[in-house]
């Protein structure tokens, strides 16, 4: 969810838009990410957290 298509690091929020940007608005990529947004950006939040928790920032 923070990987471009090209393989660059980006913010998930950035993630989003770029998918949102390469689909219309009915299409079911949107609206499957649409549908379960909160718990992907938490999910997303813990994972950022747990990453530099053990110290692996900058390394994945």
């Amino acid at each position: 969810m923070t990987i471009g298509p090209s393989g660059e690091h980006m913010t998930f929020e950035r993630r989003m838009a770029e998918v949102r940007e390469r689909y219309p608005d009915d299409h079911y990529v949107v609206r499957a990410l649409d549908a379960g947004m909160d718990e992907r950006r938490q999910a997303v939040a813990r994972a950022e957290r747990w990453i530099e928790q053990v110290g692996l920032t900058g390394q994945v």
